[in-house]
């Protein structure tokens, strides 16, 4: 199972996002989120992630 969370400051363009979030999660298929939020810890982030897997034993 593998989760991430991306927050994201300002506008980002909606197809250019999806084509860098696919080309580096290729097949793998993660439950997603994204948060647009005002600020993250400093003016100069504009994106946070926030991720997390485990696998079955």
């Amino acid at each position: 199972m593998t989760k991430i969370v991306f927050y994201l400051v300002g506008d980002f363009e909606a197809e250019q996002r999806r084509k860098i979030i696919g080309d580096f999660l290729r097949e793998h298929l993660p439950c997603t989120t994204m948060i647009y939020v005002v600020t993250l810890a400093t003016p100069s982030l504009k994106v946070e992630i926030d991720a997390w897997a485990c696998k079955d034993i």
